[in-house]
């Protein structure tokens, strides 16, 4: 079977945590045995090493195909793990990241217990 997979989705910015969409079309073949031809193939010693490959084949169960994995495993694997709102940037500053250090050790948490005395 091929086809292609066509998706709107909303991701949350890394930076801004603001709602980006974007589009996908990304292109889908994937190949149904029945699981008698599948357990071959495991048994066989040329394919014992490529298990869990992607273009292992799946399974037809009682004479249907599951298209919902597919379909999953390909969103999944094509969308952005990083999305980011186009025009956002992320500066890192090691100042604040020194002086956030300062003030977590000037609280610790036997001076919080200190307090409640």
């Amino acid at each position: 079977m091929h086809g292609t997979l066509a998706a709107a989705v909303t991701q949350t910015c890394v930076v801004s945590l603001e709602p980006v969409e974007s589009t996908l079309e990304v292109p889908v073949e994937v190949e149904f045995w029945p699981i008698p031809m599948i357990d071959d193939l495991a048994a066989s010693p040329d394919e014992a090493a490529s298990h869990g490959t992607l273009d292992w084949p799946e399974p037809i169960e009682g004479g249907k195909i599951d298209l919902g994995p597919v379909i999953y495993e390909t969103l999944a694997t094509a969308l952005d793990p990083y999305p980011k709102r186009e025009g956002v940037s992320f500066e890192w500053s090691e100042a604040g990241r020194r002086r956030r250090r300062a003030d977590e050790q000037a609280e610790s948490p036997f001076a919080a217990l200190k307090r409640l005395k």
